[in-house]
């Protein structure tokens, strides 16, 4: 069953509810399991429920100006503004600056406008991402300590001709040949 038969049934506004508090709180549950491997610390900004509020905030704030946004923009810069404290205390007082945590909660806070205007692929991608990127921070931190130095470097050579450099001379062969093609067309 698709999203369009799924709303014959069952109203567009509850199934955007329920997938963005679903959602919401899987991104939380994530950042709890996180938060249970360091015992004791005392930083943490918020698991479970407090990103799934989070999610819910953004979908109501959606949902009272869908077209304008003004209470969702709103509700974002507050948010911002809290979070943006919680840093600077994190910082000042624990000397701790990552800010994952905090992008983790924007774009929960962002869940109700994708949900609601975008195809199902493209947010349980968003929500899939979002998932593996924080659940596998110790294996890109493994992964970057077996690496060499020239590695990188080696990288974004790679990337540099086969992204850059490579397609530009396709374009560049690619007028060569059309002004050949005229001028040979031109020729008795």
């Amino acid at each position: 069953m698709d999203m369009e038969q799924l709303y014959s049934y069952v109203p567009r506004e509850l199934v955007t509810f329920v997938l963005v508090t679903l959602f919401s709180l899987l991104i939380g549950l994530s950042q709890r399991r996180i938060s249970l491997k360091r015992e004791g610390e005392t930083t943490l900004f918020g698991t479970d429920r407090t990103f799934t509020f989070i999610g819910i905030l953004g979908y109501l704030l959606y949902i009272l100006d869908p077209t304008d946004m003004r209470l969702f923009m709103g509700g974002g810069a507050v948010l911002g503004l809290l979070l943006g404290l919680n840093y600077y205390v994190k910082q000042s007082q624990f000397h701790v600056f990552g800010v994952t945590t905090i992008i983790i909660a924007l774009i929960t806070y962002c869940m109700a406008p994708i949900v609601a205007t975008q195809p199902s692929w493209f947010y349980v991608m968003v929500v899939v991402t979002v998932l593996l990127l924080t659940e596998l921070k110790h294996t890109f931190t493994e992964f970057a300590q077996r690496m060499k130095n020239d590695e990188m470097i080696t990288l974004a050579k790679f990337l540099a001709i086969s992204g850059i450099i490579l397609p530009m001379q396709k374009y560049r062969m690619q007028g060569i040949i059309f002004r050949l093609r005229i001028h040979c067309s031109f020729q008795p």
